[in-house]
């Protein structure tokens, strides 16, 4: 497992560079507070597929049935607004299949959108920077407590593993 690539697309920044939030509160369609610049000196992907995992962290609320689509997406630009692109996501789910702590949602980029670097020869297959979109449908949502971490990763085996309580670690 490779837990010291992620990238937090929901963490939101102070001025001096510290984590205020790693949360995003999401009331209705919107795009990560932070997005992945492919042109940076990064290698979140080299020869590798790429997951967003969205993890709910506070109760998703709505006045009537509220439904969600996370999208993993590219653009041209860092706010996640300029030619943007699909390149993976989940099913449609409704606010009662997103409980809690439950396991975080995957959404595995579809490989025939390359990411981007931003240079004019990979222009038509990629783009510079990589972001979640959380589509909010038959809502808004209501809560106003931040309800979603979204962190992007190369594909690694992040299968959750469940072990019995009680058990003691040995050391050497």
């Amino acid at each position: 497992m490779k837990g010291d690539v992620f990238t937090c697309l929901t963490a939101v920044l102070g001025a001096d560079g510290s984590v205020t939030s790693r949360d995003q509160l999401v009331t209705a369609t919107a795009v990560s507070v932070s997005s992945v610049d492919l042109l940076a000196a990064k290698d979140i992907s080299m020869g590798m597929k790429i997951r967003l995992y969205v993890a709910v962290v506070a109760a998703v609320t709505a006045a009537g049935a509220a439904t969600v689509l996370f999208e993993l997406i590219q653009a041209d630009d860092a706010a996640l607004t300029d030619d943007v692109i699909v390149i993976g996501q989940s099913a449609v789910i409704g606010k009662a299949l997103l409980p809690i702590g439950a396991n975080p949602i995957v959404v595995e980029a579809n490989p025939v959108f390359p990411l981007g670097t931003g240079t004019p020869a990979l222009t038509n297959r990629g783009r510079r920077f990589l972001g979640c979109r959380f589509t909010v449908a038959t809502g808004p949502l209501t809560g106003s407590t931040p309800q979603f971490r979204a962190y992007v990763t190369p594909d690694t085996d992040m299968e959750p593993r469940l072990y019995p309580s009680g058990w003691n670690a040995v050391g050497t």
